[in-house]
């Protein structure tokens, strides 16, 4: 006779809860540090979106005489043969960024002719030929990663849609300069200001690496390349309103009207460019990452120079980004950098600006 076989054990309940809480602490050791894995990735995603617009604008200044792209331009001479609203430099180094089909979609707007309805009122915004598309029925449903960070907390849609149209905002902005009283020891005429504090209002500068209607070469930047910033990012959400009232707002210099659009009129400050809004750049007036806005008020904040945070797209809205700690930054070289939080408004300011003769420390 066969002695039955011992019944097989299983596992009693204390074991099984001490192997539960055993996985459980593992896995709270563990995504801490995937989720600071995923980050820098995203950081150098991010980067490396900086660096291929830093090449394009070099790539676009080669070609231009050693100019680079303008933030934002008027499409009048030279820029194009039609009045008002232009393009900023994100459509213009497109070609330089594997979009040349794109590019030459946008530019039939630029370079209206009779044969083709005639110059085109507002082309970088609600143009529109006689016959064919609107402009805004070729940037609708445009997605261009390039100009996007990884990291961002901002909607992938624009306020104000041209014609309805569904139009991307961009996380990347140039720099046109710095407020003065930023810069200790210095001020800069090249100052032209809106003091409406609603839609136009704001406050552009020609002091900058990319400025309205733009005419720099990069061997004018005296400061150097290497010490002057191209362009950086905005890409986090704001705080406006008073503690107890307080709102968040996805407000940035292309949320209103997106990626595509720049200049109104040829001035290039302290002339006029037409407007206090600088779509394609920012005006260096606060701290990196500063994101809290108690005295600016809700719903539509104030575009003033007094406050330049509102959502007619923010012409001071400050460099931010999610990433934490910082901000990634292309310069005039081509070199991208993280300046961190605690980089002083004064250093900024002078990074901000190509010609101010300041030394920057490290």
């Amino acid at each position: 006779m066969r002695n039955a076989a011992p019944p097989r054990r299983g596992f009693t309940l204390i074991e099984l809860l001490v192997v539960i809480a055993i996985i459980a602490i593992l896995i709270g050791l563990l995504l801490p540090a995937v989720q600071k894995v995923r980050a820098a990735a995203a950081r150098m995603s991010c980067q490396n979106n900086l660096k291929q617009i830093g090449l394009a604008c070099h790539n676009y200044a080669d070609q231009k005489r050693g100019i680079l792209p303008p933030s934002g331009s008027f499409n009048g001479t030279p820029w194009g043969t039609g009045s008002s609203w232009g393009f900023s430099w994100r459509v213009w180094i497109l070609p330089y960024i594997e979009q040349g089909p794109l590019f030459d979609q946008i530019s039939v707007f630029m370079n209206a002719t009779a044969t083709n309805g005639g110059p085109v009122a507002q082309p970088g915004w609600t143009g529109a030929l006689s016959t064919g598309p609107k402009c805004s029925d070729v940037l609708n449903n445009v997605r261009i990663n390039i100009y996007r960070c990884p990291s961002t907390t901002l909607p992938d849609k624009c306020v104000s849609g041209a014609n309805g149209a569904s139009i991307m905002p961009s996380d990347y902005v140039g720099v046109s300069g710095v407020e003065n009283g930023t810069i200790n020891g210095f001020n800069d005429s090249r100052r032209y200001q809106n003091t409406g504090t609603g839609n136009g209002g704001g406050l552009q500068f020609g002091g900058g690496a990319l400025i309205p209607n733009g005419d720099v070469k990069l061997a004018s930047i005296q400061d150097g390349t290497s010490n002057t910033i191209l362009a950086s990012e905005q890409s986090d959400t704001l705080t406006i309103g008073a503690p107890g009232s307080e709102t968040r707002v996805a407000w940035s210099a292309t949320s209103y009207h997106g990626w595509a659009i720049g200049m109104s009129a040829a001035g290039i400050p302290p002339a006029s460019p037409g407007d206090g809004r600088g779509f394609g750049s920012t005006v260096i007036k606060y701290q990196i990452n500063l994101k809290k806005f108690p005295s600016v008020s809700p719903p539509n904040g104030d575009c003033s120079p007094a406050f330049g945070i509102c959502i007619y797209s923010s012409p001071m809205t400050p460099l931010n980004s999610a990433h934490g700690g910082g901000v990634n930054v292309v310069f005039c070289d081509g070199s991208v950098r993280f300046l961190s939080d605690s980089t002083t408004l004064d250093t900024l300011g002078r990074l901000a600006t190509r010609d101010d003769g300041l030394p920057v420390s490290n």
